[in-house]
């Protein structure tokens, strides 16, 4: 599963949210139990997840984790991996995480993990796009090493401060040494050129009646176009971010609210493109009106045969267990794990196991609300090619999760949702979808 939730922007995003400084994202506690217990839900739902390179170098919150203990903070037991490797396999460019490091620092590729407002960041951009090159980054990379001579070439651009960079190399040479060790698994990423399935799942064309603005459906019609594409007709978002800049730059209103709607719709077809082409499933959180494809399967009923309930408020519940505390829960349903794991189909109980012992040993240990403050969790055993998908449930309780055939899908729903039509009418309704892909 290669979670959308994980983009280095909603990483960065997350930790602003506290209090707007960009100085939280170098502060060590400002993990917050929201993305613990994201990493740990993600942990329990699906054994097997991605995480993009950039994810990984280029994410706040795998900054803060960039140390010996995380791995036990988030980490669970796995069919094939032993519990000192990471739970999830990093997707690079070339042939590991030094050459996706390289490759990050060779182009003006937009840094969401550096303690520095938004516009120095853009800064750093357009000195990168002027100052870099593949052949100073070798040259740099070849005499210094990869960490320190990308720190070098971000050094004279003159933007950044010494102990910024110095955070940016501690992480850095931390997730290099962890694949050197083999407790971090890399592969080599699929190729990833055709994206017009994706941009056709997504109901591109729909997207138009969003927009208010000609500027922004200008904008619409050049992401799909060849002006987004590199010399190797790859598409690169930061080709796509130069033709939203002028929307999102813009004093009108009008234009600025449509730069973030083609974002958010375009940034879901770049991660589907991209677990379509690894044979995974995508996950993604949004607050917007469903479109595409997500939007015809979420018609489907579910199958009401088959309920989970879960404490309410669940993810913050495992992100605020301490290690011990956590280590100790998926110690005691680790039978539990597997069984789901291996045949979510017809193991939809041992789901409930894991949420029961959540309910009993750390939300309510003294059973004295066994019938409140929780959540309904639908498995759906009905497939669609390329995506599989449930209308939420009513959740008077404020969360809905849906569960599907052959792997974990999701819709988490925050607030009451008393129909399909209003949930997909209300823009602060915050949810999360899985989409499954078929293997053809």
């Amino acid at each position: 599963m290669l979670s959308q939730w994980y983009d280095s922007g909603w990483q960065r995003k997350l930790l602003l949210a506290q209090d707007g400084s960009p100085e939280i994202i170098s502060s060590a506690s400002s993990l917050t139990e929201e993305g613990l217990g994201q990493l740990r839900w993600d942990a329990i739902r699906s054994p097997y997840r991605i995480q993009t390179a950039a994810q990984i170098l280029d994410g706040a919150i795998f900054h803060l984790l960039g140390n010996e203990s995380a791995i036990e903070r988030i980490g669970v037991p796995s069919p094939d991996y032993d519990q000192r490797t990471f739970p999830f396999i990093v997707i690079t460019s070339g042939t590991g995480l030094e050459s996706s490091l390289r490759e990050m620092v060779g182009r003006p590729f937009f840094f969401s993990s550096i303690a520095s407002d938004k516009w120095q960041l853009v800064g750093l951009q357009e000195e990168l796009r002027k100052t870099s090159s593949r052949e100073k980054v070798d040259e740099y990379c070849s005499a210094d090493g990869t960490v320190e001579g990308a720190i070098r070439l971000l050094r004279e651009t003159g933007i950044l401060r010494e102990d910024e960079l110095r955070r940016l190399g501690r992480s850095w040479g931390f997730w290099l040494r962890m694949e050197r060790e083999g407790r971090l698994i890399t592969r080599q990423a699929q190729p990833y050129g055709d994206d017009a399935q994706s941009f056709a799942l997504e109901g591109w064309g729909e997207v138009e009646a969003e927009l208010s603005t000609a500027a922004g459906r200008a904008v619409l019609r050049q992401i799909p176009s060849d002006a987004t594409r590199d010399q190797q007709g790859v598409r690169r978002r930061s080709l796509v971010w130069s033709q939203l800049e002028p929307l999102a730059r813009s004093g009108d209103q009008a234009e600025h609210r449509d730069a973030a709607i083609l974002r958010n719709h375009f940034d879901r077809v770049y991660y589907r493109n991209i677990t379509q082409k690894e044979s995974g499933l995508l996950s993604s959180q949004d607050d917007m009106p469903l479109q595409g494809v997500r939007r015809r399967a979420a018609f489907w009923g579910s199958n009401k045969e088959s309920m989970v309930t879960l404490p309410h408020d669940f993810k913050r519940h495992i992100g605020s267990l301490s290690q011990n505390e956590w280590q100790d829960f998926i110690e005691r349903t680790e039978s539990e794990l597997h069984e789901w794991w291996a045949d979510p189909r017809s193991n939809i109980e041992s789901l409930q196991a894991i949420g029961d012992r959540l309910q009993r040993d750390y939300v309510d240990p003294g059973g004295r609300y066994p019938e409140t403050g929780k959540t309904t969790v639908t498995s759906i055993l009905w497939g669609l090619n390329n995506v599989i998908a449930s209308t939420p449930p009513d959740s008077a309780a404020g969360l809905g999760v849906v569960f599907a055939a052959g792997a974990a899908i999701t819709y988490i729903v925050s607030g009451s949702v008393k129909s399909i039509d209003r949930w997909n009418r209300d823009r602060k309704t915050l949810y999360d979808v899985v989409e499954v892909f078929s293997d053809d």
